[in-house]
């Protein structure tokens, strides 16, 4: 299942350096603003729990964090779908 979070960051230097993702969940992409205090990253893992168990651990202390399961059936761009012109 793909997961995004939406992240308001109060340390950007210590949010974009947290290092990497364990095999568990596969980091597809990231949208940050232009001050890197705010994102929106996409994820894959078999739950909405594994990713926010682990970011709640690796940058809960530097970001609040919304966490979602994206519909996957209504989304345009996910990596390897096909998108659908409008």
């Amino acid at each position: 299942m793909y997961v995004a979070v939406i992240h308001d960051i109060s340390d950007p230097e210590k949010f974009w350096n947290m290092g990497g993702f364990p095999e568990a969940i596969t980091f597809r992409a990231t949208f940050p603003n232009s001050t890197g205090t705010r994102a929106v990253c996409l994820f894959e893992a078999a739950s909405v729990e594994t990713v926010s168990e682990f970011l709640e651990g690796a940058v809960g202390a530097v970001s609040d964090n919304e966490y979602y399961e994206v519909a996957a059936n209504n989304a345009v761009g996910l990596p390897g779908s096909v998108d659908h012109a409008s």
